[in-house]
């Protein structure tokens, strides 16, 4: 999940950050537990440095990591990209795009929100493309 947060975060996240997503009661742990928790998002990051390849797409910092998805292939932002842009084709390759919830296995909170986003962006594509289409006389 680790993966997919990073993904979804546009620039850089704290692992203070990415600690208090993964781990939403963090806020009321002690200050050694809240250790434990940057040292497992530390270690869980050096795991994806070695099986992605560090330099790939993600840059770290002493506290941070910033992600940068240049030459990567990845369809949620592919999809926030087609959204975006917002023109006929955009929307109908948005429209190919979505396969469903997103990563529908993940019951953390913080995905909720970013389900809910794309899923109601989907569906005012799909009610916006026969409009724009018949307006332009597809």
């Amino acid at each position: 999940w680790l993966l997919a947060l990073l993904i979804l975060q546009r620039g850089e996240a704290t692992y203070t950050h990415l600690a208090g997503s993964l781990w939403p009661g963090s806020a009321d742990i002690t200050e050694a537990d809240q250790e434990a928790e940057l040292a497992s998002v530390r270690q869980s990051l050096t795991n994806l440095y070695k099986l992605l390849g560090q330099e790939r797409f993600l840059k770290p910092t002493r506290s941070s990591v910033r992600r940068d998805l240049e030459g990567a292939e990845v369809d949620v932002s592919a999809f926030d990209e087609a959204m975006e842009n917002g023109d006929l084709p955009a929307l109908r390759r948005a429209i190919t795009l979505y396969k469903g919830p997103l990563l529908p296995g993940c019951t953390g909170a913080w995905i909720a929100s970013e389900r809910e986003a794309r899923q109601q962006q989907y569906v005012g594509a799909l009610h916006r493309l026969p409009v724009d289409a018949t307006a332009s006389g597809d």
